[in-house]
């Protein structure tokens, strides 16, 4: 594919598809759509990855709290995985306790799969 607008795909013969995975993650809002540009290209004004907590994650931590009364405190984490070893360690430090209830078979992270037999490539949990 060589480009796209709002749910159609252009391939490099020029022939146009409607896109009907959404760009394989949450692209609900289509292909180069002008508002979420403006937001890209307001972010890349001020450096997008900059090491470190900023003010944009304060502020939207600000807000989830505000809109969720029963959340006290919350914490980014750079992907699903990553979360997802937070809070168990999180889990394991506050409970004392060190059983983890998984689903056979489901994903629970890159490091934390539970196939019949184990994994020998998993996190220590």
């Amino acid at each position: 594919m060589m480009r796209g607008a709002g749910c159609r795909l252009w391939d490099a013969d020029d022939h146009c598809y409607v896109d009907m995975l959404g760009e394989f993650t949450a692209g609900i809002y289509g292909h180069s759509d002008p508002t979420v540009r403006a937001a890209i290209d307001a972010a890349l004004d001020d450096g997008i990855n900059l090491s470190g907590q900023n003010h944009l994650e304060a502020e939207l931590a600000r807000v989830v709290c505000e809109r969720f009364p029963s959340i006290d405190l919350v914490r980014f984490a750079n992907s699903g995985t990553e979360a997802n070893l937070m809070a168990l360690a999180a889990a394991k430090a506050f409970t004392g306790r060190r059983k983890i209830l998984v689903f056979e078979g489901g994903y629970h992270g890159g490091f934390l799969a539970f196939p019949p037999g184990g994994s020998r490539v998993n996190v220590p949990a």
